[in-house]
């Protein structure tokens, strides 16, 4: 059977691109669509039978301290999940794209134009499961190395399919493929980064955060219930982290004692150290000007980080709530020329 014959099902068409690039040259590479989307597929694959077997070790071992309300989120872990689900976002897209080319040939299915990125799915999902177990066990930092390897490799197949449009005359903004590679390859970039970062912190404890110490001081608490800096930021943007207490509601009335202890930072003690820091700052600054004390510096030194997020988030949802209006407008157009012909009228 030739080799070409062997893969027909995956490459359609182009499954002689695969017996015409045995030799793999760099010219026959970047050529070959199929093969570079074949050698993506197999990564992800690979990676996410690796991920299974090596939670499955974890979790049959003394490695994992087993099951617990808590999480010890690794550096950067909500810069993290924007991104993965960002990834999720493209790679759906990308299918979906890939399905549509595939829908303009007459001839045999292609599946290699969107099976790569089901198995990237797959990858992400199980890269997911990864974190989320890494963060509870609290010691399972070394699967980070694994899962580091595998954004390395997603990022180099990445590159190459851009190399492979770049050669077939494909590497233009204006389409979609090349577009949804390129925003991967970014995403790609960061998640690399970041998971530099966390082994940096957790795996070879170089210069590790203040905070690291304070969380750990938190869980030792008995009955700290207010968890929300130990949920993943699904949980806690949901206050999924939160359900135990409108469940205990339905059943009884709750008490002060149902509350629990709260972490160090949230304590009235901890908040009036660090307005008095700030305060005796600024009193400091007052004096050397011949001013009045601030009182809105004192807020800004304390929270300002917090109230300029507060601030951009607000300002991206009022923003936001143009996109509706813009993107009826087209919508309206496009009807109406269908409906009345090439008469211009707009939601405008």
């Amino acid at each position: 059977m030739a080799v070409s014959d062997t893969w027909e099902w995956y490459c359609g068409v182009n499954s002689t691109d695969i017996e015409d690039s045995q030799s793999l040259t760099k010219e026959n590479v970047l050529g070959s669509p199929c093969l570079v989307d074949g050698l993506d597929t197999l990564a992800h694959l690979v990676f996410v039978i690796c991920a299974l077997l090596l939670l499955l070790v974890f979790k049959c071992t003394h490695y994992n301290n087993g099951d617990t309300k808590f999480l010890l989120r690794f550096p950067g872990h909500e810069l993290r999940c924007i991104f993965l689900i960002a990834s999720l976002i493209l790679l759906a897209g990308s299918i979906g794209e890939g399905i549509l080319t595939d829908a303009t040939y007459d001839s045999p299915t292609q599946p290699h134009l969107y099976l790569p990125q089901c198995g990237a799915i797959l990858g992400t999902i199980a890269a997911m499961a990864c974190y989320q177990h890494m963060e509870m066990w609290l010691q399972a930092g070394y699967i980070l190395w694994v899962v580091l390897l595998y954004w390395i490799c997603a990022f180099t197949t990445q590159t190459v399919r851009l190399l492979n449009l770049q050669y077939l005359d494909l590497g233009s903004v204006e389409i979609a493929r090349f577009d949804f590679t390129l925003a991967l390859m970014v995403v790609y970039g960061v998640l690399i980064l970041l998971d530099i970062n966390a082994i940096r912190s957790k795996v070879c404890h170089c210069c590790q955060a203040p905070e690291d110490q304070e969380a750990a001081s938190d869980m030792k608490l008995k009955n700290m219930r207010y968890i929300r800096r130990f949920a993943n930021l699904l949980s806690e943007l949901t206050f999924w982290w939160l359900n135990w207490l409108p469940i205990l509601g339905y059943k009884r009335p709750i008490v002060v004692e149902d509350l629990g202890k709260i972490p160090h930072r949230h304590q009235a003690r901890e908040i009036h150290e660090k307005f008095k820091i700030a305060y005796q700052k600024e009193k400091a600054r007052a004096e050397k000007t011949g001013s009045q004390p601030s009182l809105w510096r004192v807020y800004r030194h304390v929270h300002g980080v917090n109230m300029l997020i507060s601030y951009s988030l607000k300002l991206t949802a009022d923003t936001l709530s143009y996109v509706g209006p813009l993107a009826l407008d087209p919508i309206v157009q496009y009807v109406t020329r269908i409906v009345y012909g090439n008469e211009e009228v707009g939601y405008w």
